[in-house]
């Protein structure tokens, strides 16, 4: 007669592994995904950060050349009052030349050439 202790042999087991396997590359490709997901989040924000700051580069460079407008405005201001000074006194000191030329005989050519007549 057989023992209960013979008659009971231990099973082997086989270890599925393909399950494993399976399982493993399932969890390297779920920590792949979320590294992959970081990623994607730190780059959004990161072209968030990026529009705001084109934003204000843009807004000083308009602003930039409203300035760089007002004052070429005010140069060529200036520049026509200059102008208009100018050519004030230049017909001034003809007219005054005019009335010298007048009270004293000049030579005709020195007044065609200093534009008297």
């Amino acid at each position: 007669m057989t023992t209960l202790s013979d008659e009971i042999t231990p099973v082997k087991r086989n270890v599925p592994w393909l399950g494993v396997v399976l399982a493993a590359g399932l969890v390297g490709v779920g920590g792949f995904a979320a590294w992959q997901h970081s990623n994607l989040v730190n780059l959004q924000l990161e072209l968030k950060q990026m529009s705001r700051e084109v934003g204000s580069l843009r807004e000083s460079a308009t602003q930039s050349d409203r300035q760089m407008l007002e004052t070429l405005d005010v140069l060529r201001g200036e520049l026509d009052s200059t102008k208009k000074k100018n050519q004030e006194s230049v017909d001034s000191a003809r007219a005054a030349i005019r009335r010298q030329a007048d009270q004293i005989e000049v030579d005709p050519i020195v007044k065609t050439n200093f534009g008297l007549q």
